[in-house]
């Protein structure tokens, strides 16, 4: 792998007569994590879905590891290492949460995917796998419930298990933090920060203690363009982000 894990060249993605993302260049080295802000509006989920495949650009280039993947469709860049979750629970309802994991897992295997007629629960390996994960993000002891039956912060680690089961390259989340309580939302920053450093983490995030607490580097987005990258520290006094987005009351503890 480059240096650089994420880069975008000259993104850009026009609707009509609204350019939602705008000439935006970003580099991202593997291992880091970089949370994007802005306001409603400036274009972050529409970056996300562009280097993630669900959107193609007007103009510009995704690269992840130096290999330019602009023209790859969303199941050739999960292969090629990229994970994402959504800002909407992306479960399936009537399954059991170990259900769940299991289907992911089987998603990347290429032996099950080779004799699909066998059940999943027939392969060892695959069993083993989904023990470890649940054990690890302390879910096996609802192993057996439906999605449903969780609490909204269970329902987004489970999300993180899932997107994570395929050991991506690069994990992007897209608001993880979104709807959950206080103390949920910091069990989840807890559960992200222990993620293995050499997993490279894009984070939308509304909540700034959150999102400065997780990231290396923050990237302001307004109206579709870049506005300043840098450490949180000097983002958070940046003049330009305070009148853009933070306020002036804004105290990054």
């Amino acid at each position: 792998m480059t240096a650089d894990a994420v880069v975008t060249e000259n993104l850009t993605i026009a609707f009509g007569g609204l350019t939602a993302v705008d000439g935006v260049d970003l580099q991202i080295p593997a291992g880091q994590r970089r949370a994007i802000i802005g306001p409603n509006g400036a274009g972050k989920t529409t970056l996300f879905n562009l280097i993630a495949g669900q959107l193609r650009p007007t103009a510009g280039r995704v690269l992840v590891g130096g290999e330019d993947i602009t023209g790859q469709s969303v199941h050739a860049r999960s292969r090629a290492g990229i994970a994402r979750t959504f800002q909407l629970s992306n479960l399936f309802g009537q399954l059991t949460v170990a259900d769940n994991v299991r289907l992911a897992i089987a998603g990347g295997d290429p032996s099950v995917r080779r004799t699909f007629w066998r059940p999943l629960a027939g392969f060892a390996h695959v069993e083993r796998r989904v023990a470890d994960l649940l054990a690890r993000w302390e879910l096996d002891d609802v192993a057996d419930e439906r999605p449903s039956e969780l609490s909204y912060g269970q329902q987004r680690i489970l999300e993180l298990v899932l997107a994570t089961s395929g050991d991506p390259r690069v994990l992007l989340l897209d608001e993880p933090t979104a709807g959950v309580s206080k103390s949920e939302a910091e069990r989840l920053a807890d559960t992200i920060a222990a993620l293995p450093r050499d997993l490279t983490i894009v984070l939308v995030e509304h909540d700034m203690d959150i999102a400065f607490r997780l990231a290396d580097e923050v990237t302001v987005m307004v109206n579709g363009q870049e506005l300043v990258t840098g450490s949180p520290d000097v983002v958070a006094s940046d003049e330009r982000v305070i009148d853009a987005y933070l306020g002036s009351d804004h105290d990054v503890a």
